[in-house]
């Protein structure tokens, strides 16, 4: 998998701010590091900027996780 950031379409990235500005439930469809598709619900809390690259931060049961933007599968609001 390459591993290097590739920058998302900025229409797509403020969708991920409203979402966290909304405080909306979703479920986040995602690859991870290792290449294997992941599917997470959470509320998003932050898009954050580390290491050159954009992350979502998702707070998901008891624990908060990070998913790199350009990972992001699909992203859907559960009403």
């Amino acid at each position: 998998m390459n591993d290097h950031y590739q920058p998302i379409d900025c229409g797509l990235h403020s969708e991920y701010e409203l979402l966290v500005m909304q405080h909306s439930d979703i479920r986040l469809v995602f690859t991870d590091s290792n290449g294997t598709r992941q599917v997470v619900c959470g509320v998003p809390t932050n898009v954050t900027t580390r290491d050159g690259a954009e992350f979502l931060l998702i707070e998901h049961t008891d624990s908060q996780i990070s998913v790199r933007l350009d990972r992001i599968v699909s992203c859907t609001k559960i009403d």
